[in-house]
Parts: structure tokens; sequence; C-alpha cells
């Protein structure tokens, strides 16, 4: 890999979200309906650690678009 990693956090009352780019490879976004208040961060915090651990450990990836797959015959 051996690109920058990057994210932005962000949060209001009730809401946290992040958004991460993994070695620009791999990028992800969560919106959580919930925020603690004495610690904003720590819910994003927790999954951004969370999900980057699990698509990093991930060796084999699916060979097609899934997204195409699963939409065919809805438009």
């Amino acid at each position: 890999m051996g690109y920058t990693n990057w994210f932005h956090t962000g949060s209001m009352p009730g809401t946290s979200a992040i958004l991460t780019r993994l070695d620009d490879e791999y990028s992800f976004a969560v919106l959580a309906n919930t925020r603690n208040n004495d610690q904003p961060f720590e819910i994003t915090e927790a999954l951004n650690t969370a999900i980057k651990d699990q698509i990093l450990l991930k060796t084999n990836w699916p060979e097609v678009d899934l997204f195409t797959q699963n939409r065919q015959g809805t438009q």
C-alpha cells in the first residue's frame, strides 16, 4: 500500500460520523445515531479502529461488483 491514510470525524447532538480512507485503496463512512457528550470522538474512534482492522485483515475480496449484481432488475 504505502499511501496516506486519513479520516475526518464530526458530530452533532445525538450523532457521530467518520469518513476514512485507507492507503488510497479502501474508503468507508459510518454514521451513528448516538454520541457521548463527555467524549464525543469515543464512538467514532472505536468504529474506525474496528472497521479498519477488519478491512486490513481481509485477504480475499469478491471478484465481481456486488452492487451491480444486486441492482439488476430494480431500475
